[in-house]
């Protein structure tokens, strides 16, 4: 943002977008983003289960980033495929006697 009149739009825009959401989504958001809540908090705070709150927070913010990458507030990342998969390990047969921790 280089100018007031560009964060009161986006506070503008932002605003707008919360609006669309539910108004439990709209609780769950403010509780847990804005007043930094953890969930267990929030479930107390707001008088419902934990994992009410555990299904329905990455949904709240799942349907936020939506509006956000609609509304232009957020911009998409570039779908690149994926070549090296740091966790798949190398290939073949792994030995427990490769292994060194004995040593």
């Amino acid at each position: 943002m280089s100018s007031f009149e560009d964060a009161v739009i986006f506070v503008y825009d932002v605003e707008r977008a919360l609006a669309q959401l539910n108004p439990f989504a709209q609780l769950l958001i403010a509780t847990i983003v804005f007043q930094e809540y953890t969930q267990d908090e929030a479930a107390e705070h707001l008088r419902c289960a934990r994992r009410t709150i555990c299904r329905e927070f990455p949904e709240a913010l799942d349907r936020i980033s939506e509006l956000f990458l609609e509304g232009g507030l957020l911009n998409r990342l570039p779908c690149a495929p994926v070549e090296n998969f740091c966790q798949g390990g190398a290939e073949g047969d792994f030995q427990l006697s490769d292994c060194k921790q004995g040593e």
